[in-house]
C-alpha cells in the first residue's frame, strides 16, 4: 500500500511539473513576442524620426517674389522643401550632385504627378515613388525633353551664396499638387 501511495505522489508531482513547465513556456513566448514588438516600434520611430514619410520636409520662408536657400544648406543628401501657395503645398527638393552642381526639381513627376508620391534619393539617383524609374542627379534640373516620367523642372539662379527660386515658377506648377 505504501508503494502505491508513493507512485501516486510521484505521478502527481510529475504532472504538476509538466503543467508548470508548459505555463512557463507560454509566458516566455509571450515575453519574446512583446519584446520583438517593442523593438519594431522603436526602430520605426528612430528611423523615421516619428514620421511615416520617407522624406523630411522643410518649410520655406519666402521674400515677396522669390525663395532663397543658402548654398551652405544644400548637400549631397536631398533636402525637401514646402512652399505654400494659396493653401496648396508645393514640394521641391535641392541636392548637390556628383558633378558638384546644385540641382533643384519639384517633388513631382511631369507624367505621374497625380499619384502625389514624389521622389526618394537612392545613392546618386532620385527614384520616382510611383513608377520606380530612376534619374541621375546630375541630369535633374533641366526641361523634360522626352515627355515621360521626369522630376519636374524649376528654373533657378545662383546669386552669391543663395539659390534663388522665383515664386511665380512654383505657382505655375501648383496644379501638380492640388
Amino acid at each position: 500500500m505504501a508503494k502505491k501511495r508513493n507512485i501516486n505522489r510521484a505521478e502527481k508531482r510529475k504532472r504538476q511539473y509538466e503543467h508548470k513547465r508548459k505555463n512557463q513556456t507560454k509566458i516566455f513566448a509571450g515575453v519574446i513576442v512583446i519584446a520583438l514588438i517593442c523593438v519594431g516600434v522603436f526602430y520605426v520611430i528612430l528611423s523615421n524620426n516619428g514620421s511615416t514619410d520617407d522624406n523630411v520636409t522643410k518649410t520655406v520662408i519666402t521674400n515677396d517674389d522669390d525663395i532663397q536657400i543658402p548654398l551652405g544648406d544644400i548637400s549631397t543628401e536631398a533636402d525637401f522643401y514646402t512652399y505654400e501657395s494659396d493653401g496648396v503645398d508645393i514640394d521641391f527638393f535641392t541636392i548637390i550632385g556628383p558633378d558638384d552642381e546644385v540641382h533643384v526639381a519639384l517633388n513631382a513627376c511631369d507624367l505621374c504627378f497625380d499619384a502625389k508620391k514624389g521622389y526618394v534619393q537612392s545613392d546618386n539617383d532620385m527614384r520616382c515613388n510611383n513608377c520606380g524609374l530612376t534619374f541621375a542627379i546630375n541630369s535633374i534640373g533641366t526641361d523634360n525633353t522626352e515627355g515621360g516620367c521626369w522630376p519636374s523642372y524649376i528654373p533657378i539662379n545662383i546669386d552669391g551664396d543663395n539659390v534663388i527660386i522665383e515664386k511665380s515658377d512654383l505657382d505655375a506648377k501648383k496644379f501638380m499638387f492640388e
